[in-house]
C-alpha cells in the first residue's frame, strides 16, 4: 500500500499510541452479515466499512479498514512510524500500514465503537 504523506508532519508523538491499519475484504455476503464496526477481525478491530463512493468500495463485497489491537508507544519520526507499522505482525497478519489523513478521519468518527 502506498502511504500518502501530503501533509508536513515532522514528528508523530505517540505517548498514547499510533495506529496501524490493514484492509479487509469479504466476498461472501453470508459472512459479511456477521461483521460490524468494532468487531474483532483480521488481527484487529473493524474500524470502518467502505460505502458507495469510497475509494476501495466494490459492490457486492464488504470491505473496509481494520485497526491493530496492539498499542505502540514512544515517539517516532514519520519514517520510523511507517517502518514500525510495516514490520508489525499481529495475530498472524503482516499487512499493516500507517493511516492516511482521510483514514484517520474515519477512525475518529468511529472511535467509540472501536474502543477510543
Amino acid at each position: 500500500m502506498a502511504i500518502r504523506t501530503t501533509f508536513g508532519i515532522r514528528k508523530i508523538s505517540c505517548a498514547l499510541f499510533f495506529l496501524c491499519l490493514s484492509l479487509f475484504a469479504l466476498s461472501s455476503l453470508s459472512s459479511a452479515a456477521s461483521i460490524s464496526i468494532g468487531s474483532d477481525y483480521g488481527g484487529g478491530k473493524i474500524a470502518y466499512i467502505f460505502q458507495p463512493g469510497d475509494s476501495g468500495y466494490i459492490a457486492g463485497q464488504q470491505r473496509g479498514i481494520v485497526v491493530a489491537n496492539k498499542e505502540i508507544s514512544g515517539t517516532h519520526n514519520w519514517s520510523s512510524a511507517i517502518s514500525v507499522c510495516e514490520s508489525l505482525k499481529e495475530n498472524g497478519f503482516d499487512d499493516w500500514y500507517l493511516p492516511s489523513k482521510d483514514e484517520l478521519e474515519k477512525l475518529y468518527a468511529n472511535r467509540v465503537a472501536i474502543g477510543g
